[in-house]
């Protein structure tokens, strides 16, 4: 297991969509290409662990930052941050790559913009795979006939509150994104080190208010499907 210093030699950032993306490049050049897209409040490295592997079936690995987490740009304006424009994030990636077609693997807000990417391109997405996230039109009927997955879901409307949200996410240290990614891992998941390392990921100037952005664009019904 490569340590976050160690990863550096793979990490690179390039100019994606009018946006700076930076992300981890690693594998077989000309291998099959299969992207990583993260979830809220992930970042790059949530999938370290499964990285490995594929580069073991013989596959070129890119794990981006999505563009207002982390290393990424975060450009102002919620338009910047419509499932439309992160799906086109995802087909520029490929196109930076020189490869027509590719795979995705998202997990959480990750799998819901690979699902846009692949409903939008579908010419260019092989095959998808979806971690905890649901497609949305299927999300949009539960919620209207099922009151407790309502109950789960106010938290998308608290985010569309402007300011509050930064405030209460970054309070006590970023605790209670912390609990975020912890409430709902097995114990020993994550390592005391890691808690530094999503700490500095979140402090980053303007990260928040960029990764809350994805939840606020919501009101922007997407154009390109």
């Amino acid at each position: 297991m490569l340590t976050q210093a160690e990863w550096e030699k793979f990490s690179h950032t390039h100019r994606i969509n009018e946006t700076d993306i930076h992300l981890i490049d690693i594998g077989f050049k000309n291998g099959p290409l299969v992207i990583l897209l993260h979830g809220f409040p992930d970042f790059w490295w949530g999938w370290h662990h499964q990285i490995a592997p594929l580069v073991e079936q013989g596959f070129r690995v890119i794990v981006p930052d999505g563009r207002g987490y982390n290393k990424s740009g975060k450009p102002q304006g919620l338009a910047n941050y419509t499932l439309d424009k992160l799906a086109l994030d995802v087909v520029c990636i490929a196109d930076k790559c020189g490869r027509s077609t590719f795979r995705l693997i998202g997990h959480d807000w990750g799998g819901v913009i690979a699902l846009w990417t692949a409903t939008c391109f579908p010419q260019r997405v092989e095959q998808v795979v979806v971690i905890n996230a649901p497609h949305p039109d299927v999300m949009t009927q539960v919620i209207r006939r099922d009151p407790v997955q309502l109950l789960r879901s106010l938290y998308v409307l608290f985010f569309q509150l402007p300011r509050l949200p930064e405030l209460l996410l970054k309070s006590g240290n970023y605790a209670p994104l912390w609990r975020a990614m912890t409430g709902s891992s097995n114990v020993g998941v994550f390592t005391p080190d890691e808690k530094a390392i999503y700490r500095e990921a979140w402090a980053q100037p303007q990260a928040l208010t960029s990764m809350l952005n994805y939840y606020r664009a919501l009101r922007f019904k997407p154009l390109m499907a």
